[in-house]
């Protein structure tokens, strides 16, 4: 049974106008870099048109958390779209995913290198029918380049770029960050460039194809660990839950949990009077560059914060204006007060009445905020709707395209893309 988290919001399509209303995004992405840049698009009030295929959908509805046919997974990334099933394989299928590529503002797609040229849905052949088009593709290593025709998938780029090699103990190996931080800022990045590139439309009248390289999104977050070598030589190592220029902040046990403290030179002495270190007060050295000193203070100080429980340096340093906080489990920081009262966290209900309680949008405005408007679709729930929302379809055309198998879905493929 899902966890209850008192006073969470539920979406609903009414409110606000998206500040991406009318635009028309057609969505061929799977998994997590492209759905995560088109529930962005969504949030914002894009109409997301999902085109799945007919093998199951996308392969992450099947990451199951209980449900055999629908993911909290792929319902927490894909909320607030719509979802069509089409056969690119079936030649009337490809033919219709055309049509609709020639109506769409916007395309996103992460199938990986060749796919699109394959079908026939590249760039310059869509330009043709619709210079208007902006078409967004993200990939692990860019469009050109020698390793053009790889695949990169999240822990991949994550090793490669470096970011394992500074992630983790000291005393450890390397570690992966806890969640997709890759394909999440991949999804970032691309959302930026789809934005940039409408509105530069508004001034050129024409589309553009965006080239998304996800381990160049990574090396672009890696914030001073790239120029810390580049500028000095030194190679960036582990440092824990510390910093590399404010070594003594991080995480440290007390008696009765984990808490992060910010120590710094700034606030030494205000920690030194409330631990009753007078030796350490009175050190010239370490008074004035107590980071400098960190791997000798480190193990001090860790002794003196287990002595007592979280409430109690909560009350004496965080009293004294030191920084600090316990470290939240996923389930406490969903409950967490600003969050809730500022309407973060939504729950929405998917058309089989299933209920999710999902991450909202942080993109607020004062006019046109991003929120999320509605579940996750259940696969091909609009293949009706949306034809003739977009194409203006009537039921014996899709009548004709039903007859040729375009929609019909398949017995579950393991990978659900063409």
């Amino acid at each position: 049974m899902s966890p209850v988290i008192p006073g969470v919001k539920r979406a609903t399509p009414d409110g606000p106008a998206g500040a991406l209303g009318g635009v028309k995004v057609l969505d061929f992405s799977h998994a997590l870099a492209g759905p995560y840049c088109t529930m962005i698009l969504a949030d914002l009030g894009a109409d997301v048109l999902k085109v799945e295929h007919p093998g199951g959908g996308d392969r992450t509805r099947r990451f199951t958390d209980g449900d055999e046919d629908f993911s909290a997974y792929f319902g927490s990334v894909n909320r607030g779209k719509k979802s069509v099933v089409i056969d690119l394989k079936n030649p009337s299928g490809l033919e219709l995913a055309k049509r609709l590529a020639a109506e769409a503002d916007v395309l996103v797609h992460n199938l990986g290198p060749g796919v699109f040229e394959r079908l026939g849905m590249d760039y310059e052949t869509l330009a043709a029918t619709n210079p208007r088009l902006i078409f967004a593709q993200v990939t692990g290593f860019g469009a050109d380049g020698p390793w053009a025709d790889r695949t990169g998938v999240d822990p991949v780029i994550q090793a490669l770029s470096g970011s394992m090699s500074i992630t983790g103990e000291p005393d450890g190996g390397p570690v992966r960050v806890g969640y997709s931080i890759v394909d999440l800022s991949g999804g970032v990045w691309m959302a930026m460039d789809v934005l940039a590139a409408l509105n530069e439309r508004h001034v050129s009248g024409k589309g553009q194809f965006l080239d998304v390289s996800l381990l160049e999104g990574m090396m672009t977050l890696m914030e001073n660990a790239v120029v810390r070598y580049t500028y000095n030589g030194i190679i960036p190592e582990r440092q824990g839950s510390s910093h590399p220029y404010t070594k003594l902040t991080a995480a440290y046990e007390t008696a009765d949990g984990w808490m992060v403290f910010s120590i710094s030179a700034r606030n030494w002495k205000k920690c030194c009077e409330i631990w009753g270190r007078d030796d350490w007060l009175n050190d010239p050295v370490l008074h004035e560059k107590p980071e400098d000193n960190a791997d000798i203070l480190r193990p001090e100080v860790r002794k003196i914060l287990k002595e007592h429980t979280r409430a109690y340096w909560q009350e004496h340093m965080g009293g004294a204006g030191i920084l600090c906080t316990p470290i939240n489990t996923v389930a406490e920081a969903v409950t967490l007060e600003p969050l809730i009262e500022r309407g973060y966290m939504t729950t929405t209900t998917d058309a089989n009445g299933a209920d999710l309680t999902v991450a909202g949008s942080p993109l607020r405005m004062s006019r046109t905020p991003g929120r999320v408007r509605a579940a996750a679709p259940i696969l091909g729930e609009h293949n009706r709707s949306q034809l003739k929302s977009w194409l203006g379809m009537d039921d014996a055309e899709f009548a004709r395209y039903e007859a040729e198998g375009v929609f019909e879905q398949k017995p579950r493929e393991t990978r659900g893309f063409w």
